[in-house]
């Protein structure tokens, strides 16, 4: 009796276990998926008002992890008046590429 509740709640735990990591993937997929989008309108902005987007950009972008700080950099690719603006704004509060 006890070696079965024992298996049971090893198998629940089991269960939890899986329940939870799928969740964390779900939610680290959506966060990534609304990234991968700002990045776009960002581009496309840029693109649009300027007629060009330098290389270093799409690289610069995709080393932000703050959802915050995208929607900053969007506001701007709005509302700068030059390329230069924009890139002095991204390259004063982006972190330095380390590999």
């Amino acid at each position: 009796m006890v070696d079965k509740g024992k298996a049971e709640g090893k198998q629940e735990g089991i269960e939890e276990g899986i329940e939870k990591g799928i969740e964390k993937g779900i939610e680290k997929g959506i966060q990534e998926g609304i990234q991968e989008g700002i990045r776009k309108g960002i581009k496309t902005t840029l693109e649009i008002r300027f007629g060009f987007i330098p290389a270093t950009i799409d690289q610069a972008l995709k080393s932000i992890s703050s959802s915050e700080r995208m929607e900053e950099l969007f506001k701007l690719s709005v509302t700068a008046s030059s390329m230069s603006e924009f890139l002095m704004e991204l390259e004063n509060h982006t972190p330095p590429n380390i590999e």
